[in-house]
């Protein structure tokens, strides 16, 4: 098999690294979190001076096949620390990654906040604000787009007024998951490091 990761900032040039440069790759996904940590070859010492930290990573998996390297990407992660531990002769560069529910776990709300009885706004329109960093709690977080996949009869008719509450320091991924726990949909985040909203098949 083969591997890659592509690691982009905003205004920065894009870095891309294949199995030549990767020495150790272990990467994690479940339904709430996903982790990596990649131990990187640096002999030649371009990584020496890089600050990778806060890039966003890409990891692909794939393998060689007639048509050639064939890879498909994984959600999106965060590098949230960098280290270069080395022994006598061997320099590496270690990177730990974040999935973006992680990172979200990590937002929290920075004052309480209560829907106001006649509030008309439904689950979905909630939604779109927390997680488009647009509602008052949050409006100091990333903002992440939404990609509604498919939706149940009540995620954009319910309106749950002062029935939603946010208490402050409540991460903002609580407070997603406490949104979706009026409907019948679930989330994920995509390759695209979209969070993409559907219901799920249930046999």
């Amino acid at each position: 098999f083969i591997c890659q990761i592509v690691l982009s900032k905003t205004g920065l040039p894009t870095l891309t690294y294949g199995t030549e440069r990767i020495k150790q790759l272990i990467h994690i996904e479940e339904q709430e979190s996903s982790s990596a940590t990649a131990l990187l070859n640096n002999s030649d010492q371009s990584l020496t001076e890089l600050d990778l930290r806060g890039y966003d990573c890409a990891i692909s998996w794939g393998a060689v096949t007639t048509s050639g390297n064939e890879t498909s990407a994984t959600a999106p992660l965060m590098v949230i620390s960098q280290e270069r531990p080395s022994s006598p002769g061997v320099l590496t560069c270690l990177l730990v990654m974040a999935g973006h529910f992680n990172l979200m776990k990590e937002d929290k709300a920075s004052a309480s906040y209560e829907g106001a009885s006649d509030a008309t706004d439904t689950v979905k329109t909630r939604f779109n604000a927390v997680a488009g960093s647009t509602l008052a709690p949050f409006t100091h977080c990333r903002v992440y787009t939404v990609t509604w996949d498919s939706e149940d009869s009540l995620v954009n008719t319910f309106a749950p007024k002062d029935s939603f509450e946010i208490a402050e320091k409540e991460s903002r991924y609580n407070v997603l998951k406490k949104l979706l726990g009026w409907t019948k949909c679930v989330m994920r985040i995509g390759a695209d490091g979209a969070i993409h909203i559907f219901v799920p098949t249930i046999e």
